[in-house]
């Protein structure tokens, strides 16, 4: 069954990238500001804007981008493999077969909480304990995903139903 991301993950993306913008670009608007201020001097506050445009226009290139990255996500689940999709200009195609999977997490961060989303990381013997192989971001369901997950583990192994700990 195919799962694309939440629309919030693609709000949380956007709201982060206009809150680093604003802590950017305002204080420096401000030094630059008092600087043409005291001086008498117009260039600092040309300087200002001319840096304030070149901000603003890789931030709304960011932002695009961010819209169609999140479109290009898919992710894929059956009783065999996990598939991933993304990607706008590299696209990255991954299927990790169930029978690999090590360990299943889930992640939810203060700005997933608060709009209901979360993360689910999969892991394989081949990356380590560090580092997820698959990373499944914006389910609103991703407790779901992760005991359907499970569950096709046991499946797999013939365990007919895991004990609780």
């Amino acid at each position: 069954m195919e799962r694309k991301p939440s629309p919030a993950l693609l709000t949380i993306w956007r709201l982060i990238l206009w809150i680093v913008f604003a802590v950017c670009v305002l204080p420096l608007m401000g030094i630059l500001l008092i600087a043409t201020l005291a001086s008498e001097r117009i260039e600092p506050i040309v300087i200002g804007v001319f840096l304030t445009v070149v901000f603003a226009g890789i931030a709304g290139f960011i932002h695009i981008y961010t819209g169609l990255f999140h479109k290009s996500i898919v992710y894929a689940l059956d009783e065999k493999r996990i598939s991933l999709r993304y990607g706008v200009w590299w696209r990255v195609q991954k299927a990790i077969p169930i029978e690999k999977v090590t360990d299943v997490r889930t992640i939810q961060g203060p700005l997933e909480r608060m709009y209901g989303i979360g993360q689910v990381q999969i892991y394989t013997p081949s990356t380590g304990a560090m580092c997820p192989e698959g990373l499944m971001r914006g389910l609103t369901d991703y407790e779901g995903v992760r005991d359907t997950i499970a569950a096709n583990i046991l499946a797999l192994r013939g365990v007919s139903h895991a004990k609780e700990v």
